[in-house]
């Protein structure tokens, strides 16, 4: 059988074989655009009154976020998109195709550098004209984008150690990965700014998920399956087989991803009150399998608001509106403010 007739017979594959179509350029920005009013609507709830520092605010994190979002797209990322998120301030995600070491720095440092010289001149001109939307920005400016740059993950300044250093050695990024989670819970404590310690299960659970691509790599190493070609490259039996590997061993979806969907919608949940608030104890109990291409969908419900304690329900349903897992999630009101 020739190459051709292989080809043929892969195009004509039934349409549920059939790779999924990749989202829109114009849905990505969508979902920016949706992302980013949702982002202004919640802090001018909190904030009423004050909607010009808000803007400053977005202005200045959209600029640092354009910065890798550029980078990104000069250097052949895919699916490259840039989302807000309240209380975390912004992200801008993507996929490396065959990006050097080299083009992940310049990516990590354009965010912070051209925020930092932006910063610079912003002060320039305050001593210049005393004016104090300059002192504002150059203040906001150097704030974020310099902290960005401590070396600690996931802050820019920690992914560009790990991208020159660790990267090419899985241990020792295991390593700094754990001490940057141990320095931002001290941090948090030392400070009493508890906002940082929803960052360290982030972290830890990208810690889990390096050892699970690591995984899923060797497997397709064995496969000899090329899994640096692109999307639109990837023929459609090595995209099932690649999604194959990346379920558990009975044939559905691992009850981790459901678990973070819950864990996610409990923590904005327990603190929209602007009262910092850690978890104290967490459960989950699966009521039905979740199978690959379910759409899942979170809604919490607060069961128990105190002084000191508070008990979330999370309810977890599948795109039928079906019950797939229950949530409880109890949590400590530190006082502290979150903003």
């Amino acid at each position: 059988m020739d190459q051709e007739t292989v080809e043929n017979e892969r195009n004509e594959k039934p349409e549920e074989h059939r790779k999924p179509e990749p989202e829109s350029e114009k849905t990505n920005i969508l979902k920016t655009v949706i992302s980013l009013a949702v982002y202004i609507g919640v802090y001018y709830v909190l904030f009423r009154g004050h909607l010009s520092y808000i803007l400053l605010l977005v202005i200045v994190i959209f600029f640092h976020e354009l910065g890798h979002f550029i980078a990104m797209k000069k250097f052949g990322y895919r699916d490259v998109q840039m989302f807000f998120v309240p209380f975390m301030v912004a992200y801008v995600s993507g996929e490396p195709h065959r990006v050097s070491q080299y083009q992940k720095a310049v990516t990590l440092l354009a965010g912070p550098l051209p925020g930092i010289v932006l910063g610079i001149i912003c002060g320039w001109l305050y001593v210049q004209t005393s004016h104090p939307f300059y002192f504002q920005s150059a203040l906001l400016l150097l704030l974020l984008n310099v902290f960005n740059l401590l070396p600690v993950s996931p802050l820019d300044g920690g992914q560009l150690l790990e991208t020159i250093f660790f990267e090419s050695n899985r241990a020792i990024q295991a390593v700094f990965i754990i001490l940057s989670s141990a320095l931002l819970a001290y941090f948090a404590v030392r400070t009493h700014q508890y906002l940082f310690l929803i960052l360290v299960p982030l972290l830890l659970f990208r810690l889990r998920s390096i050892n699970s691509t690591a995984r899923i790599r060797r497997v397709l190493d064995e496969k000899q399956i090329d899994y640096h070609k692109s999307y639109e490259e990837l023929s459609n039996d090595d995209y099932w087989t690649i999604r194959k590997e990346m379920i558990n061993g009975f044939g559905i979806v691992h009850g981790g991803l459901a678990f973070s969907l819950a864990d996610s919608a409990f923590a904005f949940a327990c603190n929209n009150r602007n009262n910092i608030s850690v978890a104290l104890d967490v459960t989950i109990t699966f009521t039905k399998a979740v199978n690959i291409g379910d759409v899942l969908t979170a809604e919490a419900k607060e069961n128990h608001n105190g002084r000191s304690i508070g008990v979330y329900l999370i309810s977890i349903t599948n795109q039928n509106n079906k019950q797939v897992a229950i949530f409880k999630g109890t949590c400590f009101r530190t006082g502290k403010k979150l903003v």
